[in-house]
């Protein structure tokens, strides 16, 4: 938190270490899950395993930290994502306000309808929600009116131009203010 100058969250990021071909980019293997359909299974995996670290470091450091979690689309489109996120806050006794879903902006921006129900039944529930990787695709002023956003996680790409490129910084400042006059929070992705 920039303005507190605290640490309030993190991410929680997923890497393969592969005993034969050592250790393998999420934008090499992801998209193979994706296509197999075993995203389903890593996904939910990676949500028990976010929410495990989270209650261990919030009870072991008396915080009330958040863990942001990676969703893939073909997660959220699966009938079951809403019941699994159920069962796993129910299991562990997990804070819903210690988690927060994310999904990149090109694939919420691209079937925001679809996604619409999902992310109001997950703010219902008490999580937040994040549009990653903000700036670099087509995002719409009324999807992102319509949706249940809680914050806008600005592409790294930007937030590293900020101090070479005046048109970077410029469009930082504008999606600033437009998240403000939306009651969005903002994230600097890579700080």
């Amino acid at each position: 938190d920039v303005a507190g100058k605290k640490l309030i969250g993190m991410e929680a990021l997923l890497r393969w270490e592969s005993p034969c071909l050592g250790l393998i980019c999420p934008m090499e293997f992801i998209p193979v899950a994706e296509e197999t359909g075993l995203i389903l299974e890593i996904g939910n995996w990676v949500m028990e395993a976010a929410i495990k670290q989270i209650i261990k470091w919030n009870m072991q450091y008396g915080t009330e930290f958040c863990v942001s979690i990676n969703v893939s689309a073909i997660q959220i489109q699966n009938t079951n994502f809403i019941y699994n996120v159920k069962t796993l806050v129910s299991k562990y006794r997990v804070k819903p306000s210690w988690l927060n879903f994310e999904i990149t902006e090109s694939s919420a921006m691209s079937s925001i309808e679809t996604y619409q129900e999902v992310l109001n039944e997950l703010t219902d529930l008490g999580i937040s929600v994040s549009i990653d990787d903000f700036g670099t695709g087509y995002s719409s002023y009324i999807y992102l009116k319509r949706a249940s956003i809680d914050y806008l996680k600005i592409d790294k790409q930007l937030i590293d131009m900020i101090p070479t490129i005046s048109s970077d910084a410029q469009i930082v400042n504008a999606i600033i203010s437009m998240a403000q006059s939306l009651e969005i929070k903002t994230i600097a992705e890579g700080v």
